[in-house]
């Protein structure tokens, strides 16, 4: 189902055309240290502006309207799972099986995290789970809706 999340953004991506009909951007599948750092996909435009981008796929979020991001307490050091890790430049959250993703830059959306995680006294491995309208309201989280045609030719595809 992840594939699926980060096929979804790239097809999105690689679809973006400007005025005169000419492709956007032009997407890679991140390298080997760019996936150790976080990043799923590079992409550039073609006015040579580049970001890494994360995909994550969340079938939950569906019933729940919850967005699961992840933390981990090590030895007195609070970690980051891969949602607020800070190599990628956007983040992509994929509600699964729907035209809804949305997403934000981990560098501006953490600080608002970490205020959220602070009032947790005994914390040793965490998932937060916040509702998708708070984090909307921050203004930080955007939310995007893809066209049904692609939406539906992910779905019917088995990677």
């Amino acid at each position: 189902m992840q594939e699926l999340g980060r096929q979804l953004v790239r097809k999105w991506y690689e679809t973006i055309v400007d005025t005169d009909g000419n492709i956007v951007y032009v997407v890679r599948p991140a390298g080997k240290e760019e996936k150790e750092k976080g990043a799923d996909f590079f992409i550039v435009s073609n006015e040579l502006q580049s970001k890494f981008l994360k995909v994550k796929t969340d079938k939950e979020i569906i019933k729940t309207n919850l967005v699961s991001l992840e933390l981990y307490k090590e030895n007195d050091q609070l970690e980051i799972g891969e949602a607020m890790q800070t190599f990628p430049d956007y983040f992509f959250y994929w509600i699964y099986p729907t035209a809804e993703l949305l997403y934000w830059n981990p560098s501006e959306l953490n600080p608002y995290l970490m205020k959220q995680i602070i009032e947790i006294k005994k914390f040793f491995s965490h998932t937060i789970k916040l509702e998708k309208s708070e984090l909307l309201a921050t203004g930080l989280v955007r939310t995007h809706t893809i066209s049904e045609n692609l939406l539906q030719e992910i779905l019917n595809k088995k990677y």
